[in-house]
């Protein structure tokens, strides 16, 4: 009896067709995959237009207020008193403070916190009405010129404080009405200054790693997502907080990956940069309208 023949092995002819077929379809993705982003990515003569013209009036807001020059608040009286304060008291503060029309600004963590901390309300409390009002003229300035939301609410937090002691004493309601009061505009002109100084960061990170085209696309998202958070901000100051007070939240892989696929501004501002940037702006909000109402009401009862 013969034995059953061994199985032919696959016909070369077929293997070929196979590995023709797979190597064409490598191709055609790979086509895909390249061309893509020139005909479906990037952005449009018009659309960069747009976004440029758009961008000029967060820059413009941002620019500095005018408000003069100041010393520089590293190595100044203000400084070094807010440093000793906890230890010699708030005389020295008060001092450096003067009138408060020319003397330094807070700047950085340690000046901001200090100063909050030196004019606690206890403290304030205490001192006489010529020395609220310097306190208060400092504030107003802090908060035409401070450069971020956690400057401008910590000057809201101390100007209120000055006003809170200034209104209980004779004659403070008149020292408050000679003083300029807060500009609705202020907190979203110390908001676009963020913006930009947050803009300026994430650019120059971005620019180490990417140029030509990608960097100017890439640049383009990012002035995207600072006016999608610019608008969330005009929003929550003409209409209250509502829903555009919530930072926006983190989009899933597939997003990520096609923005960085496609290259196209708002897909990168969304998928990359919103994440980053977005914050919670209700509360800040919210405060500042609180801070302009209680000037008013003290105008309106004068």
């Amino acid at each position: 009896m013969h034995a059953d023949p061994s199985p032919l092995p696959a016909s070369p002819s077929r293997f070929l067709r196979f590995a023709m077929a797979a190597g064409v379809g490598l191709v055609v993705l790979s086509a895909v995959y390249l061309l893509a982003p020139r005909l479906l990515g990037g952005a449009t003569p018009e659309e960069r237009q747009r976004i440029e013209a758009e961008w000029v009036s967060v820059v413009e807001a941002g620019a500095p207020g005018v408000g003069g020059t100041w010393p520089a608040w590293e190595g100044s009286a203000l400084a070094q008193a807010v440093e000793s304060a906890e230890a010699e008291g708030a005389d020295a503060f008060f001092q450096a403070v003067g009138d408060g029309a020319s003397c330094p600004l807070p700047v950085g963590s340690p000046g901001v916190v200090g100063v909050m901390a030196t004019v606690s309300p206890e403290r304030v409390a205490e001192r006489s009405l010529g020395e609220l009002e310097g306190l208060l003229t400092l504030a107003r300035r802090w908060e035409r010129q401070a450069p971020s939301l956690v400057g401008l609410l910590a000057a809201v937090a101390v100007g209120g404080r000055a006003l809170d002691a200034a209104l209980e004493r004779e004659g403070g309601e008149s020292v408050v009405l000679r003083l300029e009061p807060p500009e609705p505009a202020d907190l979203f002109r110390a908001f676009c200054r963020e913006q930009l100084a947050l803009h300026a960061e994430l650019e120059a990170s971005v620019a180490a790693e990417v140029s030509g085209e990608t960097l100017e696309l890439t640049v383009l998202g990012l002035k995207v997502a600072g006016l999608h958070e610019a608008d969330r901000m005009r929003g929550l100051l003409a209409f209250g907080a509502g829903d555009r007070g919530p930072a926006v939240e983190a989009p899933g892989r597939l997003a990520v990956w096609r923005a960085l696929w496609l290259q196209r501004p708002e897909d990168l501002s969304s998928g990359i940069f919103l994440p980053l940037m977005s914050r919670e702006l209700g509360s800040a909000a919210a405060v500042w309208s609180d801070h302009l109402a209680r000037w008013e009401a003290v105008a309106r009862d004068r």
